[in-house]
């Protein structure tokens, strides 16, 4: 029965209040016919153990279920007086994965007589309970949490190795040696795991020409695309368009971690001048196209093999399909105003 009302509680908060991962018993809740936390395990080295809240006379009500957890540090008493629970995790902590969780936190000031300092929590993880109560890895420390009423804090961290246990361990704030105090915990809950690398690229570094331009993107798999990211050119989109040479970075903020990788965009004069095009409603070289005439204020002539002008543009955005005159060769005159650049020759036209 101890064992099914667990279930029901960890499937409950995850149900109701927000997915609470391997965590069993997440709002800390009693089972009140022994007295003790379900599947909070107290650390076989304290000389106390954990206390029920909330009790009599208490200055704080449970943030979520029915109980929360109380400890205590007793300064200088002893070695091992800071009080630490641990619990088997419903599955392992991976070495691979960012794990991301949020816990409430508060200080009591009334139901701690001689033990009202302000002490914080020590958050480790570990594969033997018997051993240190399997305190391998520290994982997380918390500020001082306020007196008198619940502050969420968000944990975020990655193991070094695979952990099955998880342990919760109040601790002094500071080395004052006579430091006794108290923290409350409750309501383990929004847990989140994810890779802890992610990998994106830019691409190689390219050659671009004066007056192209050309698309940067930030590809991730679905999973990660509400990730914050942030480019070398201030934008927070998933895609920026540049047309000036320079290195370009990209930022991604995970959970645990940024990632970056950047790209070399070089420019050139590219400039050309086709000697045909084919305006046939094919979709493909339709229009008299040269490249490199992006930027700036270019004049185009077209003449016909007579010297006849029969087309003219003072600002030429690669657009002219000919105006439906028939198949055969003419002759253009392309002038910038700016670069005093000249140049003249000959086009067909071919349907």
């Amino acid at each position: 029965m101890k064992y099914f009302y667990s279930f029901f509680l960890s499937l409950l908060s995850y149900t109701l209040f927000g997915q609470t991962g391997p965590f069993r018993n997440p709002s800390f809740e009693v089972d009140i016919s022994n007295l003790v936390f379900y599947d909070w395990i107290p650390c076989a080295f304290s000389s106390t153990t954990p206390d029920i809240q909330p009790k009599w006379d208490t200055s704080i009500l449970p943030y979520q279920g029915n109980h929360y957890m109380g400890m205590v540090t007793r300064g200088g008493l002893c070695n091992t007086c800071n009080e630490s629970v641990s619990q088997k995790l419903l599955y392992p902590l991976s070495q691979d994965t960012c794990y991301s969780f949020d816990i409430m936190l508060s200080h009591d000031f009334r139901s701690y007589t001689g033990y009202s300092s302000n002490a914080i929590l020590k958050i480790w993880a570990g594969n033997n309970p018997l051993t240190n109560c399997g305190r391998e890895e520290l994982l997380w420390t918390s500020p001082p949490p306020p007196t008198g009423f619940w502050s969420k804090y968000s944990v975020r961290f990655s193991p070094k190795k695979n952990y099955t246990h998880i342990i919760l361990e109040v601790y002094y704030p500071n080395l004052i040696a006579n430091n006794a105090g108290n923290i409350e915990i409750d309501y383990i809950h929004n847990y989140k795991a994810t890779p802890k690398n992610i990998n994106f690229n830019l691409g190689n570094n390219t050659t671009i020409c004066q007056g192209d331009s050309l698309t940067l993107e930030v590809n991730l798999p679905t999973s990660q695309t509400s990730y914050p990211i942030k480019w070398s050119t201030g934008a927070t989109t998933s895609k920026i368009i540049v047309s000036e040479p320079g290195i370009y970075w990209a930022e991604v903020q995970a959970p645990c971690a940024k990632f970056r990788d950047s790209v070399e965009i070089k420019q050139e004069i590219c400039f050309f001048i086709p000697n045909a095009f084919t305006p046939n409603n094919d979709g493909v070289n339709e229009t008299f196209y040269i490249k490199g005439i992006k930027k700036g204020n270019w004049q185009l002539q077209i003449y016909d093999r007579r010297g006849l002008l029969i087309y003219e543009n003072n600002a030429y955005k690669n657009d002219w399909k000919g105006d439906n005159l028939p198949a055969t060769l003419y002759y253009y005159r392309l002038f910038n105003e700016e670069t005093k650049e000249d140049y003249k020759g000959w086009v067909q036209i071919i349907k």
